[in-house]
């Protein structure tokens, strides 16, 4: 996906996972495959939840 940040992932206490969107700089568009998008949310998840039980 590159370095350009997507989105951003929070797990706040006593809500669940919530996700912000960021559009793409000047009305372009992202093409990312499903799976990697999905791969990547979930390790965002895993890594929030681990921090949160530190």
């Amino acid at each position: 996906m590159g370095s350009n940040q997507l989105a951003e992932i929070s797990h706040e206490p006593g809500k669940s996972v919530g996700i912000e969107i960021y559009p793409p700089v000047a009305g372009e568009s992202w093409t990312i495959e499903l799976e990697e998008f999905i791969s990547v949310l979930n390790r965002a998840i895993r890594d929030l939840d681990s921090h949160r039980s530190e």
